[in-house]
């Protein structure tokens, strides 16, 4: 059997056996793990990675025809690197390690967990209405015009940083 910590212990009753109180050897009981615990600002939580999610399709749109790029300088190199996946994936990690971080921070002080989350929703929301109005502004560059006549020439060709708009 050895010392590694996948080796059950024999159960005392067959009733603990049928409860899932089996232990490991050499582990805690996780149930009792303070990083188990549930999140205490849930709802903030949500809020968070719903708007992070619409970040995410937001960026999706305005990047796949190549008419926008991307003005920040970090997301641009996993963009530049593994296309439109490694952006993704940036965004995704960016917000698990928010979600992280705020999840810890609300085991000693959940007030600062929910005012972080509320912080990071303000400022990816503020993001999403800015690409949102982007597409607005220069959606006649991604579908023509909306009467159906022909397209402005002369903006066809231009690039729009996503951040800082080049009109």
């Amino acid at each position: 059997m050895g010392n590694t910590p996948f080796v059950t212990r024999k159960c005392k009753t067959h009733d603990e056996m049928l409860s899932g109180r089996l232990r490991f050897e050499g582990w805690t009981n996780l149930a009792k793990h303070p990083l188990i615990r549930p999140m205490h600002a849930e709802t903030e939580l949500k809020l968070f990675v719903f708007v992070s999610a619409l970040d995410i399709f937001a960026t999706y749109v305005l990047l796949r025809d190549g008419n926008f790029v991307e003005s920040n300088p970090v997301a641009q190199f996993f963009f530049s690197r593994w296309g439109i996946k490694g952006m993704i994936y940036f965004k995704l990690g960016m917000v698990a390690g928010i979600c992280t971080i705020a999840h810890v921070v609300s085991l000693q002080r959940p007030e600062w967990a929910r005012r972080l989350l509320q912080f990071a929703s303000v400022v990816v929301t503020i993001v999403v209405v800015y690409s949102v109005l982007l597409l607005l502004k220069h959606g006649q560059m991604l579908h023509g015009p909306a009467g159906g006549g022909e397209m402005d020439l002369s903006r066809a060709g231009q690039t729009v940083l996503i951040g800082r708009a080049e009109c």
